[in-house]
C-alpha cells in the first residue's frame, strides 16, 4: 500500500506542476481507465507476478576469448545455448553485434557525422568479423551462412 500512495503523490505532483506550466490541469484526469493497473491474466497477475503460463526463454553463454596486445584483437569462440520456452515456434534468432557500430560503414557511423564525440571510431574500422557460424538443433549440426545487418 505504501508503494501505490508514493505513486499517487508524484503523479499529482506531477500533474500540479504541469497545469501549473500549462494552465490545462484537469484534477479528473488522475481517475482516468488508464491509471488502473490492468486485470490479471494467465501470464502476469494483476500486481506482476508470473502467472499460471508465464514463460521465459533462456540463453546461455560459453566464451573462449584471447586478447593480442600486439594487433589489439580479441578473437575466440562463442558458443549460445537458446531455449525457446514460448509456446510458439521461432523462424529466427538475432544478435546484437554492437560493436558493429565502430564499422565504417555501419548506420551508426553515418549519423555520426561530428568527430570527437562517444561514437567517433577516429579511423578505426571495429566490429565484428564472423568466420563460422552453426547451428544445433536436436542433437543435429547445421552449418548457416549468418545475414549481418549493421548490428544485427
Amino acid at each position: 500500500m505504501k508503494k501505490i500512495f508514493m505513486l499517487c503523490f508524484q503523479l499529482i505532483s506531477t500533474a500540479f506542476l504541469v497545469g501549473q506550466n500549462n494552465l490545462q490541469y484537469n484534477p479528473h484526469d488522475f481517475y482516468l481507465p488508464t491509471f488502473d493497473p490492468p486485470a490479471g491474466n494467465l501470464y502476469r497477475s494483476a500486481n506482476g507476478a508470473p502467472g499460471s503460463m508465464y514463460w521465459q526463454n533462456r540463453a546461455d553463454y560459453l566464451i573462449h576469448a584471447t586478447l593480442s596486445e600486439k594487433d589489439t584483437t580479441v578473437s575466440g569462440d562463442v558458443t549460445i545455448t537458446y531455449t525457446n520456452n514460448s509456446p510458439d515456434k521461432l523462424d529466427f534468432l538475432w544478435l546484437q553485434l554492437d560493436q558493429n557500430l565502430f564499422n565504417s560503414n555501419s548506420r551508426g557511423n553515418a549519423a555520426t557525422p561530428l568527430t570527437g564525440d562517444r561514437f567517433d571510431s577516429n579511423g578505426f574500422e571495429g566490429g565484428y568479423q564472423i568466420s563460422d557460424v552453426s547451428v544445433t538443433y536436436n542433437g543435429k549440426t547445421y552449418q548457416v551462412k549468418p545475414i549481418i545487418t549493421d548490428t544485427r
